[in-house]
């Protein structure tokens, strides 16, 4: 009960502090990944350190740096989901509880306003996750680790805004078990080569 109050309390400051920054509810979210739209794009931008993507992330999500400043490169990326149809693109961005990922939605929204992004920004629609990864976790909603198998557990972020996530899902690195049956693979099979 508590968590949840603290957490709304969270959501409606965070809303405050980015007001111009659309935002997308866990359950619209859901819908959407479920659904598979033929005629929408979703981009799922994981918006938190390496350490907290590796424990788990939002299913096919990919991980932008808090710190980046490069919206360009982030742009073009975006861009080339929609370029090759006349879908639309769903750009939904998310972190632990929504603070860094306002921000990177906030600059993705003036980087849109460029003229170089004129004939394409018709298609994009830029949201924040409300709540985030921890709403999500919180509610029992898939994620997938490092490896792309299904877990339940999150990144905490810190001890204090932690406690917004359930107990029993915090998580501060990949499990051991993820680690012993990484050792076996290892030993069983060799690598395959980078290229």
């Amino acid at each position: 009960m508590i968590n949840n109050m603290a957490m709304k309390l969270v959501i409606e400051t965070v809303k405050a502090r980015f007001p111009r920054v659309p935002y997308i509810s866990t359950g619209e979210l859901w819908q959407l990944m479920k659904k598979g739209s033929s005629s929408q794009k979703l981009v799922l931008l994981d918006v938190r350190e390496e350490k907290e993507f590796q424990v788990s992330h939002l299913c096919s999500a990919r991980h932008v740096d808090p710190s980046t400043k490069d919206m360009d490169s982030l742009m073009k990326t975006i861009c080339e989901t929609g370029k090759s149809s006349e879908d639309s693109v769903q750009v939904v961005c998310y972190c632990s509880v929504g603070y860094r990922s306002s921000a990177l939605a906030q600059e993705l929204l003036s980087e849109m306003r460029k003229p170089a992004y004129e004939e394409i920004k018709s298609k994009i629609s830029i949201y924040n996750l409300e709540g985030s990864i921890f709403k999500w976790a919180n509610e029992g909603k898939d994620l997938e680790d490092n490896r792309g198998r299904k877990t339940t557990v999150a990144h905490p972020y810190s001890s204090l805004w932690g406690k917004l996530l359930n107990a029993e899902l915090r998580c501060s690195e990949p499990s051991e078990s993820d680690e012993n049956q990484e050792k076996d693979q290892n030993n069983s099979s060799p690598k395959p080569s980078k290229m």
